[in-house]
């Protein structure tokens, strides 16, 4: 497994508001076809939902429920974005989607799974870090963590 603590800057569409990670901030997704162009994913609340009627969404999203590796956790697919900003992550090309959510349970940091490679849905990426988060309108699938009682 590698381990890699850098950002990547991905292609995105020119002039968007959803050019860069922070437009909705941590934990939350921007949607430039939708009515609301930035939404909490499921199991997290705007941290400052004031702002959010503003609209000022950069503080982004926290989480209802804290996770507790004590309790269990789950995973909600999240489909169709742009994967997290590689700040924290490990990666395992030889694994099958199923073994990397076996292996990310077993994990109590990691907060998030998906295949390393799209066009044949193999390998395994872990993210220990998803403050910069995601857009939408991409084919990539992703699995985040929540707690058993939000799941």
């Amino acid at each position: 497994m590698k381990r890699a603590v850098f950002g990547i800057s991905c292609t995105m569409a020119p002039n968007g508001l959803c050019d860069n990670y922070e437009h909705c901030g941590p934990n939350g997704i921007c949607r430039i076809n939708s009515a609301t162009i930035c939404m909490c994913l499921k199991g997290f609340t705007p941290k400052f939902p004031q702002e959010w009627e503003a609209p000022n969404w950069s503080n982004g999203c926290v989480r209802s429920v804290p996770l507790d590796c004590q309790d269990g956790e789950g995973f909600v697919k999240v489909a169709q974005v742009k994967l997290p900003d590689l700040l924290e992550f490990r990666q395992n090309t030889s694994m099958s989607l199923k073994e990397c959510k076996q292996e990310c349970l077993k994990m109590c940091s990691c907060i998030a799974y998906a295949t390393s490679n799209i066009s044949d849905g193999s390998g395994c990426s872990m993210w220990f870090d998803t403050r910069k988060f995601l857009h939408g309108e991409s084919q990539q699938d992703f699995y985040i963590c929540l707690a058993s009682v939000m799941g």
